[in-house]
């Protein structure tokens, strides 16, 4: 089992951007890679907080928000983005969704997202990284 599923049982990612635009696809195909490792995933294009209680039914035991950056890294995985961080498709700081998903569930709650610019095998070899 990955290092980051350890200990989990009830992993849940909620998945942000555009299937139509090929930059903004990027969170949604790492989500894709995510349910491969066994997490439900919630797809929630380009409106997240519509979507926040749908992830709290599922009673995750650990949530992770996938999304496309605007960075000059491949990656951020963190448990607190700052309040500035730039997505590209939505204007809502992730750190709200967050904030409002570790109150709704007492689960710890991640931000995984990718450079817009990646292809899929980059991001393939960034999750064999960080789940190694």
């Amino acid at each position: 089992m990955s290092k980051l599923l350890r200990g989990y049982k009830r992993p849940v990612c909620l998945a942000i951007g555009n299937w139509e635009v090929v930059p903004d696809s990027r969170g949604l195909y790492l989500a894709q890679r995510l349910q491969e490792l066994g997490f439900k995933v919630v797809e929630a294009g380009l409106y997240p907080e519509n979507y926040l209680e749908k992830v709290v039914g599922l009673d995750p035991d650990l949530i992770v928000l996938t999304d496309a950056i605007r960075s000059d890294r491949d990656f951020i995985l963190t448990t607190s983005p700052s309040r500035d961080c730039s997505i590209t498709t939505h204007s809502l700081p992730i750190s709200t969704l967050i904030d409002y998903l570790r109150l709704r569930t007492h689960a710890p709650v991640l931000f995984f997202g990718v450079n817009r610019h990646l292809r899929d095998g980059d991001i393939d070899e960034i999750l064999a990284r960080v789940t190694g």
